[in-house]
């Protein structure tokens, strides 16, 4: 996965460029497909704000986040983008079973003729 991060407003240390990889890696036990993430930090006064863009095969999912801390920001981003991905694997598993149980049932429709 290959993982862009901008910063606006804000020196990007190298501790905030780990915390987002590590962050991301975590996505990667959802789906393989990851084909990369974009991430870009900025802050207005004192709110601090995440995005995060995710490409999976032919879908995108995006993350945004406002808080008073970055480190919660990007935190909050990758809970969303988790919740997305898991979605996703939920629907594609769940039209496997329909597919598989359809499959099942015509054969067996084959079977008694």
């Amino acid at each position: 996965m290959q993982v862009k991060i901008q910063g606006r407003q804000i020196e990007l240390t190298e501790a905030l460029k780990n915390h987002v990889n590590k962050k991301l890696e975590k996505l990667k036990k959802y789906t393989d497909n990851i084909l990369n993430a974009s991430v870009v930090l900025s802050v207005q006064k004192y709110r601090q704000f995440a995005e995060i863009t995710v490409h999976v095969d032919d879908q995108i999912m995006i993350g945004k986040s406002e808080t008073n801390d970055m480190y919660v920001s990007i935190d909050q981003c990758v809970e969303k983008i988790e919740t997305q991905l898991k979605k996703r694997k939920a629907r594609y598993h769940s039209s496997k079973k329909k597919e598989t149980s359809e499959k099942k049932s015509s054969e067996s429709i084959v079977e008694k003729s």
